[in-house]
């Protein structure tokens, strides 16, 4: 499954999706709601949100970085 960010809990196991719908795309919006282009890189912020960089075709441009606050 493609174009989502997921949660994965060392301790348990457990797998979960915060965040896109699994369609392409460069939508904004609260979990599925949210659609991404090719995800590729991950950051957690001082402000404990999830930092994306993510594009879109063939190359992964343009790029582009969105912010995702996640409270489990």
């Amino acid at each position: 499954l493609g174009y989502v960010v997921f949660r994965y809990d060392i301790a348990t196991g457990d797998v979960e999706i915060i965040a896109g719908n699994g369609e392409p795309g460069d939508q904004d919006g609260r979990g599925a709601e949210a659609s991404f282009g090719r995800p590729n890189a991950i950051t957690l912020g001082p402000d404990g949100a999830l930092y994306i960089n993510h594009g879109s075709g063939a190359s992964n441009d343009p790029v582009t970085i969105r912010r995702i606050s996640y409270q489990p």
